[in-house]
């Protein structure tokens, strides 16, 4: 394959510029070579023919194929060099950017079912609560009410009160030196 690389490449790629390079002497290098320009090589390759294939240009590939007849070497090689399609960047970022709103939507309405179910469960289960519950209409287990009753533990004890009178001078309030009357008062309820 190797020897027959620059007869190919000089026919192909100068053809396509519309340029010959000089230095390359075809009839020199490829003089007793049958070169014969296809669209598309033969899937099927004939008795004794070998197919090569030359990278040219990075990514891009020559396509021929060989085969000895009597004293030629047939050529045959297809017009135009193989080069791969670039990606479609567009494509490729729409896609992504499609799939990851795709999956949010999604996973969104995933959730949004997932919460409707359990809040119909937790409805069902409050309503038949209620049911089962036993209570007037008029009155909530739920229901705390805003008065509060306390105890007072000296209520109702027996004690002493010592009645004290004061007496004004001026503007200072005196108490009596001696209490005039003890008295015991039992409180009631």
């Amino acid at each position: 394959c190797d020897e027959f690389r620059p007869c190919i490449e000089h026919l192909i790629l100068d053809e396509k510029n519309n340029t010959f390079n000089n230095n390359f002497n075809i009839s020199e290098k490829c003089g007793n070579l049958d070169i014969q320009l296809v669209d598309a090589l033969e899937e099927i390759l004939p008795e004794g023919a070998k197919r090569c294939r030359n990278l040219v240009d990075g990514d891009c590939t020559i396509n021929f194929m060989y085969s000895y007849d009597d004293q030629t070497i047939m050529l045959t090689a297809e017009k135009k060099k193989s080069c791969p399609e670039p990606p479609n960047i567009l494509g490729l970022i729409i896609g992504i950017v499609g799939s990851i709103i795709l999956a949010g939507i999604v996973s969104l309405i995933i959730w949004k079912l997932v919460t409707t179910i359990h809040d119909k469960n937790e409805y069902a289960k409050f309503e038949k609560e209620r049911e089962n519950m036993k209570w007037s209409r008029h009155e909530n287990p739920l229901y705390k009410p805003g008065t509060s009753t306390f105890t007072n533990p000296q209520y109702g004890r027996n004690s002493q009160r010592q009645s004290v009178k004061y007496t004004k001078e001026g503007d200072q309030l005196k108490m009596d030196e001696e209490p005039k009357e003890t008295e015991t008062v039992m409180d009631s309820k």
